[in-house]
């Protein structure tokens, strides 16, 4: 029985041409990934949109009012 052996070509166009010819299959398991990892959770996918958001408006806060950072060249507060 004669061996498989693979094209492990590097090049740029290989890989792009590899990534096209298996797009359904990526589709495929990056779908059962996702929904697999927030399946039971309360909110399900949504979280994984919200999470980010939710992350982004708590760092702003914290950053922007507690510790009173600006960005350089700002115009300063009226305070």
């Amino acid at each position: 029985m004669k061996p498989i052996i693979a094209n492990t070509s590097a090049s740029p166009a290989s890989l792009v041409r590899s990534l096209l010819m298996h797009r359904h299959l990526i589709v495929q398991l990056t779908q059962r990934d996702v929904l697999g990892r927030y399946r039971g959770s309360a909110l399900g996918v949504v979280w994984s949109l919200v999470h980010p958001v939710l992350m982004l408006t708590v760092y702003t806060f914290v950053f922007a009012v507690v510790f009173g950072t600006r960005w350089p060249g700002a115009a300063p507060d009226d305070r």
